[in-house]
């Protein structure tokens, strides 16, 4: 079934079951190929029989594809051996969320290239080709950021291509030469010889954050233990940085008749005629920064504001960015490495907006 040289690549790879045997993955193509080429995002993804079914069904059902192209189901094992697990879903994997995401494992470096191809896709805006070279190199940054950290592969939990509610997960391998073609195999895993060593398997009971997904904005967290951890973890900071909150209202409130739902669980305001505010939706995970002076709007102020630290640094500075600075509880990332990148990026606003303009209160 599979050779003695493609059996040395899967050693110790993470793609297998709690019993030892070797998963069997599986990425449904309407194309004919020896090996796996160009992609168009991080990788090669791959996922259950049923994940490979229903994700020809929906390009069907998109008009990307037709139901007489000639499909088939390559069916694989993976040398993956350190995967990054990523617990959330957008559907559509592009840089920009991609980026956010994985903030964590970009360097100076990334963070610059980034904010150069950035400037270089609006350039050439509405020609494909250029846009596509773009979006590539982008994604080789974040490859190979990832990659410096140790990872050669990503499991992500699979809300579009699953079935029911049951939370199922799929594969990525970032290189050709990670893949073990199986031919079309219908079957979930299968039984390596004697002598063969697998690595751990994965545990992805647990993992998280864990969001519900809705069609536009953040979901919130699947799990109410996260909630309560999210908002401990914003509380630990608050104190930390002073801050006294004006509103705190908690988790399981539940509004009076005819009294709005607030959106926020916990607000603060730094400052009197300027300074900034602050506000907690622990049910999403989200940290909203909102700087404000007497004469000037938010988005004037934001257009000035820079951080390494923020998740999206590629946006500051540009007429699209928001407002405010957001800060989100990634799905791939421990609330500790949250709670240091709060810290940053609050430190960064703090500076940039505390007692702006003359007549501000220095705040508390």
């Amino acid at each position: 079934m599979v050779d003695g040289e493609s059996l040395r690549r899967l050693e110790g790879t993470r793609a297998v079951t709690v019993d030892g045997r070797l998963l069997v993955l599986h990425h449904a193509t309407n194309r004919r190929f020896d090996s796996f080429g160009r992609t168009t995002d991080l990788g090669y993804h791959f996922g259950t029989r049923s994940q490979a079914q229903k994700r020809r069904r929906n390009m069907i059902l998109r008009g990307e594809a037709s139901e007489a192209d000639g499909w088939r189901f390559v069916s694989c094992a993976l040398a993956v051996k350190n995967p990054l697990v990523i617990a959330d879903d957008p559907g559509i994997w592009n840089p920009r969320w991609l980026t956010a995401a994985l903030c964590g494992h970009l360097d100076g470096t990334d963070r610059m290239r980034i904010r150069e191809l950035v400037s270089e896709a609006k350039a050439v805006m509405g020609r494909e080709t250029d846009v596509r070279r773009v979006l590539d190199e982008w994604f080789g940054v974040l490859v190979g950021a990832l990659k410096r950290s140790g990872h050669d592969g990503v499991v992500y939990r699979n809300v579009f291509e699953s079935a029911g509610k049951a939370i199922e997960w799929s594969w990525v391998a970032f290189d050709d030469g990670q893949v073990v073609p199986l031919g079309d195999m219908d079957r979930d895993a299968f039984d390596p010889p004697a002598g063969f060593n697998g690595g751990e398997p994965l545990r992805l009971r647990g993992a998280g954050p864990m969001r519900l997904h809705q069609p536009r904005g953040l979901g919130p967290f699947a799990r109410k233990a996260d909630s309560v951890r999210f908002r401990e973890a914003v509380e630990r900071w608050g104190t930390e940085s002073g801050l006294e909150w004006s509103s705190n209202y908690p988790l399981d409130y539940e509004p009076s008749f005819g009294e709005m739902r607030p959106t926020h669980d916990l607000a603060a305001r730094v400052g009197t005629n300027s300074g900034y505010f602050v506000r907690v939706s622990s049910r999403t995970g989200e940290v909203v920064l909102q700087p404000f002076a007497v004469d000037e709007s938010s988005d004037i102020l934001m257009s000035e504001f820079r951080s390494e630290s923020s998740e999206m640094f590629f946006e500051h500075g540009s007429n699209g960015h928001d407002g405010h600075e957001s800060l989100v509880w990634r799905p791939a990332e421990t609330l500790e490495a949250f709670a240091a990148r709060l810290q940053a990026v609050h430190a960064d606003f703090d500076a940039a907006f505390r007692g702006r303009g003359p007549g501000a209160s220095p705040g508390p």
